[in-house]
């Protein structure tokens, strides 16, 4: 008798084991994002940025930025993310909308502005396409006036 409840209590003990490793009360999850690459204007591949508590939201939230706190050695960082609450904590503000390089990042965002490996940009925003172009456009005038004056000094 003493043995059938030994292997009772055992299969009891087991079966909660299992259950409890299945279950959907997950404790911790990856918080991930999209860093934004403060010199290019762009938005990098998504990354993790910290573990959070709870389970992993099954649908997207509307982005916001999360910057990570600037420390001696390492500037503050700045990512876009589509998750869901709950949100990373110290060292990070979740709360940094009004941060001029968080106003960025959502518009890169917005527009899928994605940095290449390559060095490339994609999906400039209209506005920042028109300026790059201007840029181009400026430097182009600048070498043909510099080349100009070069051949009029040569005469």
């Amino acid at each position: 008798m003493r043995g059938r409840a030994f292997v009772a209590i055992a299969a009891l003990a087991g079966a909660a084991c299992v259950w409890m490793a299945c279950s959907d009360d997950t404790k911790s999850h990856v918080f991930s994002g999209r860093q934004f690459d403060q010199n290019r204007h762009c938005l990098e591949d998504l990354q993790s940025i910290d573990v959070v508590a709870g389970p992993e939201p099954e649908t997207p939230c509307a982005p916001v930025c999360v910057l990570s706190d600037a420390t001696d050695a390492n500037p503050s960082l700045v990512y876009v993310s589509s998750m869901c609450p709950p949100y990373p904590i110290y060292p990070y503000d979740s709360d940094a909308g009004s941060d001029p390089r968080c106003v960025e990042a959502l518009i890169a965002y917005h527009y899928d502005t994605s940095c290449e490996p390559d060095g490339a940009i994609v999906n400039l925003p209209p506005d920042a396409s028109a300026d790059a172009n201007a840029s181009a456009d400026a430097n182009a005038d600048a070498s043909a006036d510099a080349n100009a004056s070069a051949d009029a000094d040569a005469d």
